[in-house]
């Protein structure tokens, strides 16, 4: 293994500590050296001019020769001096060719060059001053590609100087973490990163790739006087098991990365089928035909009133059953919902049945409020107002029984629009909440200065740490705070352990929602917690 580390190209100290920038090269020669050649002839005249001053200061040449050879020494010097200077920075303008500007780390160019090179596919490349050995065929390699998620919004909502800082901070910490263990540690473009390791299996590499995103997620990253928390998804390819070449490891771990992406899973090693556009078609037509099939279940996850230790709200959760792959959550065919335009007949249908199952709990006495999420789409949709008004009509029920949840990346696709679509609603009386707040860096004030706001979501990234981290529960105290100043409620997502419940309580949250209070389940299950006198009783941890 130590000889692989040793062929192999890793980050330098520098690169891993800060944006540090390497030594540069002109064609593999230092740059100095490149500026000091350029200069040699003039060096030599410059001397020979010299002489020709000592030796008229000793035999008193005719002032004109020693005029002649003095001005020809200064104009030598400064021609040499200009050479110098221009040649230098030619050198320095070449160097960045395999080096990334902002974070110091191999580039794209450079990364490709070393991966082929590491399987046999090219010679030595200049690469960080490291020379890369060819392969052996029984070598082992995994490539992990490493992206932040919903990164657009850094930069959307504190601009790109804020966003350059964390890409900075994340690149440090990848590299800190992985290193030395990391063949090559490179930026691809944008926000995703990568890493070569040499002589790992599948199991190595996924530790690898959780390292990596825990300590990219841990702790929020400071811009200035703010937090920002960010998360991460990881791709894992494998050679020679899914590729024997460079383009093919690297689509492969692009294709694992969408997977982790799209699945919400942090981290996924490539599957030959992970990618297959035939699949995803044929997943999409299974889920047209599912719509018109009635293989879309809706389940209910409860929301317990902390003052109290009722269930007077749910959240309505879409589930696909699937006639050969059995009951699939909504992580997994949502994306392709949005993808492709079925997000409007999936709304439909959840609204139309949230609502009837609404009505059912109130015929027998049950009052209870169930929130449907709506995306972007929706909002977008001339008739969705109308399209509301109508459900609620048909199942007789009061718009004060609908809650309808929007992350805040949704109500930010088209501001206007969604404004004028949730201010009607709102006005007919029905709630809105903002799902996932903390995540889209938007202000709370903003949010309630433009959209009509009764309901504030916490992200389960503050809530699942309010056991161990301070900065969290400083954090979701000042929200609570906060919104409670300007009259919203407020729900936490996530709720996991009984310390997170007990700090929530003292906070002052109003509602806690996650698996220590109730999965998502059919609504004949989640009925007994409904009843006047039902209170929590928590039953795990």
């Amino acid at each position: 293994m130590s000889r692989w580390r040793q062929a192999l190209p890793r980050p330098s100290r520098a690169a891993a500590k800060a944006p540090a920038t390497p030594a540069a090269t002109v064609e593999g020669t230092p740059a100095g050296a490149a500026g000091w050649r350029a200069v040699v002839w003039p060096t030599a005249l410059t001397l020979g001019a010299v002489t020709v001053l000592a030796v008229g200061a000793l035999q008193r040449l005719p002032v004109t020769v020693v005029a002649l050879a003095a001005t020809a020494a200064l104009v030598t010097i400064i021609r040499g001096a200009i050479a110098f200077l221009a040649i230098r920075r030619l050198a320095l303008a070449r160097r960045p060719a395999h080096v990334d500007d902002l974070t110091g780390l191999t580039n794209r160019a450079g990364f490709v060059a070393a991966l082929r090179s590491a399987l046999g596919e090219a010679g030595p490349v200049p690469a960080q001053g490291c020379r890369l050995a060819a392969a052996a065929p029984e070598r082992q390699f995994a490539l992990l590609v490493i992206g932040l998620d919903r990164f657009q919004l850094v930069n959307d909502g504190l601009g790109h100087q804020a966003g350059d800082e964390v890409l900075i901070a994340a690149s440090r910490r990848v590299a800190a973490t992985l290193c030395p263990a990391a063949a090559v540690v490179a930026r691809l473009g944008g926000d995703e990163f990568a890493v070569l390791l040499a002589g790992v299996d599948g199991p190595a590499a996924r530790r690898a790739g959780r390292r990596a995103r825990a300590v990219l997620t841990a702790t929020p990253y400071s811009v200035g006087s703010l937090r920002v928390p960010v998360s991460a998804s990881v791709g894992v390819a494998l050679y020679p098991d899914h590729a024997t070449d460079a383009d093919g490891l690297l689509q492969r771990a692009n294709a694992a990365l969408g997977t982790a992406k799209r699945r919400r899973s942090g981290i996924e090693e490539y599957q030959p089928a992970s990618d297959d556009g035939p699949l995803e078609l044929s997943l999409i037509e299974s889920l047209r035909v599912g719509l018109r099939e009635d293989q879309i279940e809706v389940h209910f996850q409860p929301k317990v009133d902390l003052a109290t230790g009722q269930v007077r709200a749910v959240e309505a959760l879409a589930r696909w059953r699937h006639p050969a792959r059995g009951l699939l959550p909504p992580r997994t065919f949502v994306p392709l919902a949005e993808h492709a335009g079925l997000m409007p007949a999936l709304t439909t249908l959840m609204l139309d049945r949230s609502c009837a199952q609404a009505a059912r709990w109130r015929d027998a006495g049950l009052d209870v409020t169930v929130a449907v999420n709506v995306s972007a789409t929706d909002l977008l949709d001339l008739a969705f107002t109308e399209q509301v008004r109508s459900v609620l009509a048909a199942h007789g029920l009061r718009p004060g029984s609908l809650e309808l949840e929007l992350t805040e990346t949704t109500l930010m696709h088209d501001r206007a629009r969604a404004a004028a679509v949730l201010h009607a609603l709102h006005d007919d009386g029905v709630a809105i909440a903002v799902d996932d707040f903390g995540t889209g860096y938007s202000a709370l004030g903003y949010l309630g200065g433009h959209f009509p706001v009764d309901v504030l979501k916490l992200d389960r990234t503050f809530v699942g740490r309010l056991d161990h981290d301070d900065d969290a529960r400083a954090i979701v105290r000042s929200t609570v705070e906060l919104a409670h100043d300007l009259r919203l409620r407020v729900v936490a997502e996530g709720v996991e352990t009984r310390r997170s419940l007990e700090l929530l309580r003292q906070f002052g949250c109003d509602a806690a929602q996650g698996y220590l209070v109730g999965e998502p389940v059919p609504a004949d299950t989640l009925t007994r917690w409904l009843e006047p006198a039902a209170t929590l009783t928590v039953t795990r941890r």
